[in-house]
Order: C-alpha cells, then structure tokens, then sequence
C-alpha cells in the first residue's frame, strides 16, 4: 500500500484530501506545519507528498519551503526522491512551483468533482 503525506493546516483539506486517498487504497498521513511535515516524511517514509500553498495560521510557513526543504533532505540524507502536488485555491505558476521542487499543481477550487484526478495524478506518476 502505497503512503501519501497530507500537508494542510485546515482540518477541511485535510479530509477532502484523505477520504478519496483511502478510497483508492493509499494510506494517509497528515500534517499541520511545516515542522510536522518534516518530521512525518522522515519517520514514515511516504511515496508521495501533497502539500497546500498558503498557511493561514502559520503565516512564517508556505508549501514552497516545504517542498524546498523535503528536496534538501532527500538530497542531504540520499532518500530517494518522492512525488510531490503543490495544492493551492490561488493560481500559481508554474515557474513558482517547480524550482520548488514540486512535480504537479493541484487546482482546489475545482476539487468538487475531480477528487478522482487526485489519485490519477499520483498513480500516473507510478505512486
């Protein structure tokens, strides 16, 4: 069973996230903060990374240093490299996602509906 990290600080995402995740099969792990996050990818080892962009009640916190630091551990520690979705309801660019480290974007605002390209982008992506 394949393991998805879940990185939002609303309990909201959090399940819209995990529901169709563990309907497909995958195991889910979720976290809150960027240090959560951190943490969680190193103790469990996940196949896969889904993290949200802006961080209300975390303001010092975005996804994008979170997809930057999980690029510097992997690199650091000789992990192997993980598949990561930058979740957002805000547009960004792809030019601000990528250097980031993340392989995909993942649209909220159209998530009603389209749970299921959730799970065909990560089992497109062999997760």
């Amino acid at each position: 069973m394949s393991k998805v990290l879940i990185v939002d600080d609303k309990e909201y995402w959090l399940v819209r996230c995990r529901i169709p995740l563990e309907r497909a099969g995958y195991e889910t792990i979720e976290a809150t903060t960027a240090e959560q996050a951190t943490a969680a990818y190193l103790r469990d080892n996940p196949d896969a990374v889904l993290c949200d962009l802006r961080f209300i009640d975390h303001k010092d916190e975005t996804g994008l240093q979170i997809g930057s630091e999980i690029r510097r551990l992997e690199k650091e520690g000789s992990l192997p490299r993980r598949y990561m979705v930058l979740m957002s309801q805000d547009h960004v660019r792809e030019d601000e996602w990528k250097p980031a480290g993340y392989d995909a974007f993942f649209d909220k605002i159209y998530f009603e509906g389209q749970s299921a390209r959730l799970t065909e982008l990560l089992r497109g992506a062999g997760v």
